[in-house]
């Protein structure tokens, strides 16, 4: 059902993001919602009948809203008694990724209060490393995202909640092995098998924290987009529809940026 729901929202997102211009604006202080923060334009509120015939009938998305900024933009809706957010850059390139490390670097600088925030590195770093950044920020970490290389070669993600492996004084991950196939290198033939690193913390952080892990030149940048879009499509939401306040929030499931700083030659390919 999830999986569903985050294709309806990809595909409202692409939908209309060509039926409706842009803002282009810069969304600052957005992330105080008492009062709820001003849409300029409030974005468009768009009926389930004008969406491509591909959305499921059942349970449509309701009360539609999308942005987009210079680097990114994101699309809320209402469905199954959740308020859905989805967000979306540009990847293609890496003046995409670039202009998407842009945007970030500016909303950094105008988040209220602790919010949570992707902290991305530019290579895979020990378990030590990362409890130095953590000490020396006073983030609080929520998960972590780790990058391994299995015995075929294929690069592997790893993802789980809470203070990474080895950082909290559990071991770190090992790798399982991938069934032998024949047309690749065998895991004996293998040096690059084996754990790399860990390439993404999720964590809450306030402005003040988020400058220091920019100073970081292991850090690439500090992804704060859900956040701001939680905040604008949630606030545009409600103002449409008061009752929707009570409703909880779900996200699109995402596996983060590094994958996309390796394709596009940003990070050392594992």
């Amino acid at each position: 059902m999830a999986l569903r729901w985050l294709r309806v929202l990809w595909l409202a997102l692409s939908w209309l993001l060509v039926a409706c211009a842009g803002t282009g604006g810069n969304p600052a202080a957005v992330l105080t919602v008492t009062p709820p923060p001003a849409l300029t334009p409030p974005p468009p509120t768009v009926a389930p009948a004008a969406m491509p015939a591909m959305l499921p009938t059942p349970d449509p998305v309701t009360g539609l809203v999308a942005e987009q900024f210079d680097g990114w933009r994101y699309a809320a809706g209402v469905a199954e008694g959740a308020v859905f957010v989805s967000v979306a850059y540009d990847v293609a390139s890496a003046q995409g990724i670039a202009a998407f490390d842009a945007a970030n670097r500016t909303l950094a600088t105008q988040v209220q209060g602790a919010v949570p925030v992707q902290v991305v590195f530019r290579r895979p770093l020990s378990a030590d490393a990362v409890a130095a950044i953590v000490g020396a920020t006073g983030i609080a970490v929520t998960g972590y995202i780790a990058r391994a290389v299995d015995d075929q070669g294929l690069r592997v993600t790893m993802m789980g909640p809470g203070m990474p492996p080895g950082v909290g004084g559990t071991p770190i991950p090992t790798v399982a092995p991938t069934p032998t196939r024949p047309d690749r290198t065998p895991a004996s033939a293998n040096p690059r098998a084996g754990f790399k690193g860990y390439v993404t913390l999720d964590a809450t952080a306030d402005a003040g924290q988020l400058a220091q892990l920019l100073a970081d030149a292991r850090v690439f940048t500090t992804d704060v987009t859900e956040a701001v879009a939680t905040a604008r499509g949630r606030a545009a939401l409600i103002a449409s529809d008061p009752s929707r306040a009570a409703l909880p929030v779900r996200h699109a499931p995402s596996a983060g940026l590094y994958w996309w700083l390796e394709e596009r030659g940003i990070a050392p390919m594992s």
